[in-house]
């Protein structure tokens, strides 16, 4: 069972009121469309595989932040990071992972490689993983 993305949601909302539009990159298949309420926290939640991100999602769905694995069988952050800077996404991208050495090197490296893109990089305990 993939991991619950209104769990990631409530993990990485500071804010008791916070409301958010989040379009997670990753594997469809595994996911659909859910709307999370938790904690005073509430998010639309968007779960769409890579080669679905468009210009025409991107204005269809309006996302606040973007969250995707940091490493796919089809993509990696720094595929998606160019794409979105190409598309002219002007919201936040987070890869999540559990844990990474040295992610200052990768937070850099795509920040480099995609300037116009807020990028970061979020370690959680909840990670976002294909589960096989």
């Amino acid at each position: 069972m993939p991991h619950d993305p209104c769990k990631l949601h409530d993990s990485l909302c500071t804010s008791r009121r916070c409301s958010t539009k989040i379009l997670y990159v990753g594997h469809p298949e595994e996911f659909e469309t859910v709307s999370c309420v938790s904690s005073g926290a509430q998010a639309s939640v968007a779960l769409v595989g890579y080669d679905d991100v468009t210009h025409a999602l991107l204005d269809a769905l309006q996302p606040d932040v973007i969250y995707s694995p940091l490493l796919t069988a089809r993509f990696d952050t720094a595929d998606l990071a160019l794409k979105l800077q190409t598309l002219g996404f002007k919201g936040h991208y987070c890869a999540v992972v559990k844990s990474v050495p040295l992610p200052h090197i990768i937070k850099d490296e795509v920040r480099r490689m995609a300037p116009a893109v807020n990028y970061d990089l979020l370690m959680t305990e909840i990670g976002l993983t294909r589960l096989h």
